[in-house]
């Protein structure tokens, strides 16, 4: 496992000029999806007690998620120096 920094990571952006935290010089992360996009739900719900949600097949080894309270939108934002197990440099 390597860990490095977004700034140098391939799933790691700049956020744009006018975007939350430009100013600030933070950063979104590529590689966490929304909550809402990486589950759904379960086909037998009486088999969990707390929630229903499972994950889809193609986010199995997700580390990470995003979620807001009305699942419209949620970005993992970060600074360049930042770390993540899930670092991949940028080529």
């Amino acid at each position: 496992m390597t860990l490095g920094i977004c700034a140098d990571c391939t799933f790691w952006a700049k956020c744009g000029v006018s975007e939350a935290g430009w100013k600030i010089g933070l950063g979104k992360c590529s590689n966490v999806p929304k909550f809402q996009d990486a589950t759904e739900s379960s086909p037998d719900p009486e088999k969990y007690e707390f929630g229903t949600e499972v994950l889809k097949p193609d986010y199995q080894d997700v580390k990470a998620m995003t979620i807001d309270g009305g699942g419209y939108r949620a970005d993992l934002l970060t600074m360049p120096d930042f770390g993540c197990v899930s670092y991949i440099p940028k080529v």
